[in-house]
């Protein structure tokens, strides 16, 4: 059995953790689910590392699958149904903007019978050294004939600024990806939000999906330095 000291973590360190594999391959495997959604663990990035995140998707660069960051065109589809069947309050996306009309500086706001209003008018994010980056815009949905709705969405578009996006022309001849923006769409908490009533029993159906697959990763137990 191989010993993987957790990241950061020096050998000097008392009740350092260290990660004892017990499967027999010596190294550590990437679970077959998205490890960003493994329990306990939330994808919580800055405004900076979603800016990142934005450059490195219009210029086509790789990153990591834990990364939940996914392409769709939230312009086509209500907010409420961008989560059906997701437990998660927030999610990321790639979306592209359409302008409504050629040449016009305005985008399409509007889907279904409602639209995203702005809230402000941008915050600059800006770089570790000072340069802005790109800018945040608070959205929220708005459907006055939907009184359940209305208001009860709210969306974060992150967008990168014009003097990058020279730049990444210059250097990108492939670059054709200058209106996508990235967006935090978060959904509030709403009367049906329920809290959980606590129960003395458990339904075996339960403990089955807790417990989960047999045919999951190797084990990963965690024990302390000495």
């Amino acid at each position: 059995m191989d010993y993987v000291k957790s990241k950061g973590q020096s050998g000097g360190q008392s009740g350092a953790l260290k990660l004892l594999l017990c499967a027999g391959s010596g190294e550590v495997q990437e679970n077959k689910e998205n490890s960003a959604h493994t329990e306990g663990f939330r994808f919580h990035p800055t405004d900076r590392e979603l800016i990142k995140y934005l450059i490195h998707y219009v210029i086509n660069k790789p990153f990591s699958k834990l990364v939940p960051i996914v392409r769709k065109d939230l312009y086509t589809i209500e907010p409420w149904d961008i989560f059906k069947g997701k437990k998660d309050r927030t999610l990321y996306f790639f979306t592209e903007l359409k302008k409504k009309k050629t040449g016009n500086t305005r985008y399409i706001r509007s889907v279904g019978e409602g639209s995203w209003k702005s809230q402000d008018k941008g915050k600059a994010v800006c770089s570790e050294k000072g340069s802005i980056l790109g800018y945040k815009r608070s959205l929220r949905y708005q459907n006055p004939g939907l009184p359940l709705h209305d208001g009860q969405w709210l969306m974060k578009e992150y967008s990168i600024c014009d003097d990058v996006k020279k730049h990444l022309r210059q250097r990108f001849h492939e670059y054709n990806k200058d209106n996508y923006v990235l967006c935090r769409v978060k959904r509030k908490r709403g009367k049906d939000d329920n809290p959980i009533v606590p129960k003395e029993t458990i339904e075996v159906e339960e403990l089955n999906d807790i417990i989960g697959s047999n045919d999951a990763a190797p084990w990963v137990v965690v024990v302390e330095d000495e």
